[in-house]
């Protein structure tokens, strides 16, 4: 049993509100024992629209970029998060080289099981995108799900530059992103309950707390939760940045890259009013 006066401190701590990407616990997200098991669920199930998108977009995103980038034999493919191998194998089954890139020891194993089934070339490597080096050149690289926003300015600054530094003089980086639209679709909120999200964050018996924070003038948004077990509390931080194609573009032109602007990562037409769209950088 958990007691009232350490879910009363929790209550208290839970509604600071963070200085804008001054803590981050994404690795640990993706890491622990527990909520990984949880994560990689989500991964696979195909009708949820959470930690990938659903089975029929990313058969259809899959088709249009083999298409768009004429992905085959020859081609050397990186996706960075790539969680349990849905867009590296699906790549690979082109005849394409993919290499996926991620943290999570458990999502790798299972796309690993998934390349060795099927006798693919996908091979996957436990690093994190931020701070790993690579041999070798790519002639594309994506990043989906719009993981760019969770990453800093700072990160993004070092992803751009590894990104840059990774592609083939022909290479294309395609990745999507939160837009202004999301972000508007944002409100302060705080939410409590026992066994918060289902037993989604622990195996245990724990009291949750979900406060979301909204930074007006960074268009930035704070999912903080806070768990409180029977031995001690965590908190976990889910940062969620929302951008004009305007800063992106800029920010990838600082690293050397030109782009183009998409709806979204199945080659839809950009729409201001949609909640995403997607970019492609080439090396001019």
């Amino acid at each position: 049993m958990i007691h009232r006066d350490r879910i009363e401190a929790a209550r208290n701590a839970a509604i600071v509100r963070p200085d804008p990407f001054s803590v981050s616990t994404a690795v640990e997200l993706w890491t622990d024992p527990h909520i990984s098991q949880q994560m990689l669920s989500a991964h696979l199930n195909p009708h949820l629209d959470a930690a990938s998108r659903t089975g029929p977009f990313i058969d259809g995103s899959l088709r249009w970029i083999i298409d768009r980038f004429e992905l085959g034999p020859d081609s050397r493919v990186l996706d960075l998060g790539c969680g349990p191998g849905l867009y590296v194998n699906g790549l690979a089954r082109s005849g394409a080289s993919a290499t996926g890139l991620d943290v999570s020891s458990r999502s790798l194993a299972h796309a690993r099981s998934v390349a060795a089934a099927e006798n693919l070339r996908a091979s996957y490597i436990e690093s994190n995108y931020l701070s790993t080096d690579l041999d070798g050149q790519f002639d594309l690289i994506v990043m989906i799900f719009c993981d760019i926003g969770v990453l800093s300015s700072t990160d993004r600054a070092q992803l751009f530059s590894n990104v840059r530094r990774w592609l083939s003089p022909t290479g294309s980086f395609l990745f999507d992103a939160h837009s202004v639209a999301e972000f508007e679709t944002r409100t302060e909120e705080a939410v409590e309950a026992p066994q918060l999200m289902n037993g989604f964050w622990s195996a245990e018996d724990y009291h949750g707390f979900k406060n979301t924070f909204v930074y007006e003038d960074t268009r930035l948004a704070l999912d903080k939760y806070t768990i409180v077990g029977p031995d001690g509390s965590r908190v976990f931080y889910n940062w969620a940045q929302c951008f004009e194609p305007e800063q992106l573009t800029e920010e990838l032109g600082e690293a050397g890259l030109v782009s183009e602007l998409l709806g979204d990562v199945a080659g839809g037409t950009y729409d201001a009013t949609s909640r995403e769209f997607a970019l492609i950088g080439t090396v001019p």
